[in-house]
C-alpha cells in the first residue's frame, strides 16, 4: 500500500464515548477514513468480512465476541488483508503475546494516544505483506500455538469473572485450571494434587494457594455485576471455578481430556 492512498480503518470499540472520539478525529486525518464504527464483537467480525477495511481497531474487552476472538475468526479466511490493532485497557503480557501469536500488528494500552494511534496506523498500512498471519508450520509450532491459546482462553475467564491479575489467586486460579482442561481426574483430588503441585511451583504451601484462590473468588462474587453470579446461583467452591474455567476451554477449543498437562504447568 502507497503511504498517499487512502487509509480504510474500522473502529470496534464498546465503549460508544470512545469509540466515537477515536473514529472523530482519525476520520479525515491525513489519509485515514473511518469506513465503519461498531459497538459488538460480532458486528465488528460481520463488517470486517463484508467491508475489508485495511486495518481494523479491535479492543479486546466487547460484548459477544471479544478482540482475541474476531482475528481469529477473521484469519480463518485465506483471502482477507486486513491488519489488527488491538486496543487494551488490560496491562497484562500473556494477552499482548496471545494478540501477536494469533495475528495483531499492534497493541496498544488505554488510554489511547491518538496523534500515536494514527502514526501507527500510517506505519501498519505501508506493510505490503501480512506478515502477521499465521502459516501453516509444524506440529510443535501448532502445539505452542494451541497452549498460548488455551493460556489466553483462560486469561479472558479470569478477567470476565473480575478477577484482578495482580492478585495471587488469580495466578494459581490460571495454572489450576490448565492442569485440569486435559486432566479431568485432577478436579477431583484438588488438594491432592493441583494445591501441592502449585505450591511447589510458586515456593508456596497448599494452604496459602487454598487461601489466595478462595480470596480471589471472594472478591470477584462481591461485584454485584460479576460473570460469576450469572454461572452459579450460590458463591461458588474453589473447585467449582476450577472445574467450570476449565470445562469451558476444553469446550470451545474441541479437546480430549487424554493428555497429562502437569508437567507442562509446572515447567
Amino acid at each position: 500500500m502507497r503511504e498517499s492512498s487512502e487509509i480504510r480503518v474500522l473502529v470496534a470499540e464498546s465503549q460508544v464515548d470512545l469509540n466515537r472520539l477515536i473514529s472523530t478525529y482519525l476520520d479525515g486525518k491525513d489519509n485515514i477514513r473511518i469506513i465503519e464504527s461498531v459497538n459488538d464483537g460480532k458486528t465488528a467480525y460481520d463488517k470486517i468480512l463484508e467491508l475489508k477495511p485495511d486495518i481494523a481497531l479491535v479492543a479486546i474487552i466487547m460484548p459477544v465476541l471479544d478482540g482475541l476472538a474476531i482475528m481469529e475468526k477473521c484469519f480463518t479466511d485465506p483471502a482477507l488483508t486486513t491488519k489488527f490493532i488491538v486496543l487494551s485497557s488490560i496491562n497484562d503480557p500473556l494477552i499482548a503475546k496471545e494478540s501477536f501469536k494469533i495475528g495483531a500488528s499492534y497493541y496498544m494500552l488505554k488510554p489511547i494516544d491518538l496523534e500515536v494511534l494514527a502514526k501507527r496506523i500510517r506505519l501498519i498500512s505501508r506493510c505490503e505483506t501480512n506478515e502477521n498471519r499465521p502459516v501453516p508450520s509444524a506440529i510443535a509450532e501448532k502445539e505452542s500455538m494451541n497452549m498460548h491459546r488455551i493460556h489466553g482462553q483462560i486469561v479472558r475467564l479470569l478477567l470476565n469473572i473480575q478477577i484482578p491479575s495482580h492478585l495471587n489467586g488469580y495466578h494459581y486460579l490460571r495454572e489450576a485450571a490448565l492442569m485440569a482442561i486435559y486432566n479431568t481426574d485432577y478436579i477431583y483430588r484438588v488438594t491432592k494434587i493441583i494445591y501441592p503441585g502449585l505450591a511447589k511451583k510458586f515456593k508456596s504451601t497448599g494452604d496459602r494457594v487454598e487461601r489466595s484462590i478462595r480470596n480471589a473468588i471472594d472478591r470477584a462474587w462481591s461485584s454485584e455485576h460479576s460473570m460469576l453470579r450469572q454461572v452459579f446461583v450460590t458463591k461458588p467452591t474453589n473447585t467449582q471455578v476450577i472445574s467450570w474455567i476449565a470445562e469451558t476451554v476444553r469446550v470451545e477449543s474441541g479437546l480430549s481430556a487424554n493428555r497429562d498437562i502437569l508437567k507442562i504447568a509446572e515447567s
